[in-house]
Order: C-alpha cells, then structure tokens, then sequence
C-alpha cells in the first residue's frame, strides 16, 4: 500500500500546481480585461472633453467636428481592442492547454480509483484476514478511496470555474464594446445639439433682456 500512498501524495502535489496556475491565468485574464475596461473609459472621457471644447471653440463646424470625433474615437478604441484582445487571447490559449492537462489529471484520478479496487486479489485478502490485518488494509482502502473522491470533486470544481470564467469574460468584453461604441456615435452629436441648444437659449435670454431695457428707455 506505501505505492499507492506515494501515488496519492502524488496527484494532490500535481493538483496544487494545477490550482496555482489556474488562478493565476484568471488573475491575468481579468487584469487584462479591467484595464481594458480603464482604456476605453479614458478614451471616452478625451472624447467627451475634446467634443465639447471644439463645439465652443469652433461652433460653425459643429458637424465636422462631430465627424471627427467618432473618426477619432474608433481610431483609438479599435486600437485599445485589439491590444486587448491579443493579451487575452493569449492567456486563452494557455486556459485551453491548462483544462486539457485537468482533464488529463481527472483520467488518471479514476485510473487511480480503479487501482485502489484491485489493490488486493480475493486470495490475498483471504491471507491478511487470517492474520488479523484485513481492518488495517480496508481502512487504508478507504481512506484512499476519500482521497480520490476528493481529488476528483476538486478538479471536476476547477473544470467548471475555468468555462465559468472565461464564458464571464467575454461576456464583460462584449458589454464594453456595446457601451463604448453607442457611447462613440452619440455622444458627439448629443454635444453638438446640446450646446447649440444652450446657445440659442443664451441668445434668446439676451435677446428678451435687450428688448425690456429698450422698453423701459422709452
């Protein structure tokens, strides 16, 4: 039985390596996609601030402007994305190598069970009961059968939480881009009538209070 035990100190060394390395791909994975999410926000805050200082500074090319904006702004954003998307499509790669290497690890864990079964042949087992050792050797058996049980749960876990993560990923991905690109085509706009709506509203204010100065003149 010391083999066995040997192969079961074994499989939980290899599952720590197998947990260590999959939480820190996630880790990556999500710092790729938080600063991912920090770019576009700095972009669409320039944006913002840009669209409005040239709509006050230059307020007889207002749709040009616009025009530029959005140019600019997807310039920039595709850039973002694609820097992004190569960073997290490389970790990807390595998620994929790492869950055929768990899956691997899960065959070799009920390879593992099989053999604690078959440790002992009817005859053998007949032998250690005549000499008084059957109890030890079942309860080796079983506490090898709990260890196995237990590695499998835990990759079987780690199995799940690698798909779940990287489903949330690119789910997080795809909402950014939405945000940023309906951000990226309104938002320009949205400034201009804006803003020109606040102006025709100053000139129309100015225009009122002229007009009762004039009255009360006369």
């Amino acid at each position: 039985m010391d083999r066995m035990e040997m192969e079961a100190n074994s499989l939980q060394k290899r599952i720590i390596i197998i947990r260590a390395e999959g939480f820190g791909l996630d880790k990556r994975a999500n710092e790729a996609v938080s600063t991912y999410g920090t770019n576009v926000l700095v972009i669409m805050l320039f944006l913002g601030l840009s669209s409005i200082f040239l709509q006050l500074n230059y307020p007889y090319f207002g749709t040009s402007v616009s025009v530029l904006m959005v140019v600019s702004f997807f310039s920039t954003f595709v850039v973002a994305y694609i820097v992004s998307s190569n960073n997290i499509e490389k970790i990807s790669e390595k998620e994929k190598d790492l869950r055929e290497r768990q899956r691997e690890f899960q065959s070799d864990i009920a390879f593992f069970g099989a053999q604690i079964t078959r440790a002992y042949s009817d005859e053998e087992l007949n032998t250690l009961a005549s000499i008084g050792a059957l109890g030890e050797v079942l309860n080796g058996n079983g506490s090898l059968t709990r260890d196995a049980r237990a590695l499998q749960s835990t990759i079987a876990s780690l199995l799940e939480m690698s798909s779940n993560s990287e489903s949330n990923r690119m789910k997080s991905l795809f909402q950014v881009k939405v945000c940023a690109i309906m951000y990226g085509l309104s938002f320009p706009m949205m400034a201009y009538y804006l803003l020109h709506f606040i102006d025709f509203r100053r000139k129309r204010f100015a225009y009122e209070m002229d007009k009762n100065r004039k009255c009360l003149s006369l």
